[in-house]
């Protein structure tokens, strides 16, 4: 497994009215995964060149909602 030493401290809001699950994904695989409650916010480290899934409920089943870096985040504090 390889370690990654820089992680950059990240913050997300959830400014919907639902929940939503962050994903934290690194070199394929899931670091992280969160149920968020509407409003919700949430502090985090994440590696540098990780990114940001965001999921819901939608009528078929799971849908993305969004996919972002993760350093997004970290500028946003």
């Amino acid at each position: 497994m390889e370690i990654c030493h820089y992680s950059n401290l990240c913050h997300y809001l959830n400014k919907s009215k639902y929940l939503v699950i962050l994903k934290l994904i690194h070199a394929d695989k899931v670091l992280l995964e969160k149920v968020l409650f509407p409003f919700e916010e949430w502090f985090f480290d994440a590696p540098v060149e990780s990114h940001v899934e965001l999921w819901s409920n939608g009528l078929s089943g799971a849908e993305l909602l969004d996919r972002f870096e993760a350093g997004s985040l970290a500028n946003a504090l």
